[in-house]
């Protein structure tokens, strides 16, 4: 007989170790070791100055110099746009270039390129610097307005370089309370009246932010380049007009003013017909002697 049974299986010599565990052992987790990570936290949006000045190297850096810019540039002469600080002038043709037209592309009038290879490696330097001064001004502002927000709150200032406290868990919303009423003034004699009626609590949502904002593409109003042929009228303008304009059609007829409307406006009328009648009515006076007062 083998001794190898179910009931000998382990060679216990206890009976209890015979019988079968119904509790099964729960897995091994494992905990963490130290403190737990934290998420570092998000970088504030970027602003309208350092997304301008991002793109400017961006296009720096990519282009060389050659391109013709897609949107045709802008003949304004600086008028329209204030004049731009990296190449305000074409040296082939001399055209005032204004802030719409690119460093980085070609003068829109000859195309030809507006920065020397050496001025470009000048402007991307220029660029990147004026890039990190405004970074860290933006970041200063925003460190000595949370210190003012803290000033203000009564708080002890913040060490530089700490570790930034997670904020906690939301809270989970409470639960839906429930309201019975007694109502005594049923329709039935001597009846009663119960009703019920639950109020649901309004859960205060955090105020949604965009990590990624979009950059908003402003509108520019372009001039667009002037025509290869100088105007110039069709005709030559008559004997009777000489005096006629023959390139602008749009040539509307005004009006005389009527004499009444002067500068004094109808008050200026009402006055003088008021004027003429006191002496018109002198005058018949005058000439009516029995009209007059007695003495």
């Amino acid at each position: 007989m083998s001794r190898n049974t179910a009931w000998s299986k382990h060679n216990s010599s206890l009976p209890s170790d015979r019988i079968k565990s119904t509790t099964k052992g729960a897995p091994n987790v494992a905990k963490p070791k130290g403190k737990a990570k934290q998420q570092p936290p998000d970088d504030p949006p970027k602003s309208t100055q350092v997304r301008r000045l991002e793109a400017l190297l961006a296009g720096a850096t990519t282009a060389a110099g050659t391109a013709r810019d897609p949107a045709g540039g802008c003949f304004c002469l600086a008028r329209d746009h204030a004049l731009s600080p990296y190449a305000p002038l074409c040296r082939a043709c001399g055209l005032i270039l204004c802030t719409v037209n690119q460093p980085y592309f070609c003068c829109p009038h000859c195309q030809s390129a507006l920065l020397s290879p050496a001025a470009h490696e000048a402007l991307i330097t220029r660029l990147n610097t004026d890039l990190t001064v405004q970074i860290e001004r933006e970041i200063a502002e925003r460190e000595r307005a949370v210190e003012e927000a803290q000033r203000a709150a009564g708080a002890f200032p913040t060490l530089m370089g700490a570790i930034p406290i997670a904020q906690p868990a939301p809270a989970p919303p409470p639960p839906r309370q429930t309201h019975k009423v007694m109502s005594l003034t049923g329709s039935r004699r001597g009846g009663v009246l119960v009703s019920s009626y639950t109020t649901t609590p309004v859960v205060s949502r955090p105020a949604s932010r965009d990590d990624s904002p979009k950059e908003i593409e402003e509108i520019v109003n372009r001039v667009p380049p002037p025509p290869s042929i100088p105007p110039c009228a069709l005709r030559a303008p008559g004997a009777t007009r000489p005096w006629e304009n023959l390139l602008d059609e749009s040539v509307t007829y005004q009006l005389p003013a009527r004499l009444g409307d002067d500068a004094d406006g109808p008050q200026s009328s009402s006055r003088r017909k008021r004027g003429g009648k006191s002496k018109a009515q002198g005058k018949e006076n005058a000439s009516n002697p029995s009209s007059r007062p007695d003495p």
